[in-house]
């Protein structure tokens, strides 16, 4: 159905948005870039936008639970 469609077209973008800002956070801190760290953090920080639609809230939980997973 369309609303579906509309709905995983408006993630991807989210998506896109994410990893483009997770790169200029890792390369600003001098981390090597990660295509991997990237996808999990901005994975964790879709699905907790979606559920509690706080921008600030998922990127910090999922900054937070990605520093802890890969020891950064």
């Amino acid at each position: 159905n369309s609303y579906y469609l509309a709905q995983k077209k408006q993630n991807s973008i989210i998506k896109l948005f994410c990893l483009q800002g997770v790169k200029e956070e890792m390369i600003k801190a001098k981390k090597e870039y990660s295509e991997e760290i990237a996808n999990k953090t901005c994975e964790c920080y879709l699905q907790e936008f979606i559920q509690k639609a706080s921008h600030q809230d998922a990127k910090t939980k999922c900054k937070i639970e990605t520093q802890e997973i890969y020891k950064l």
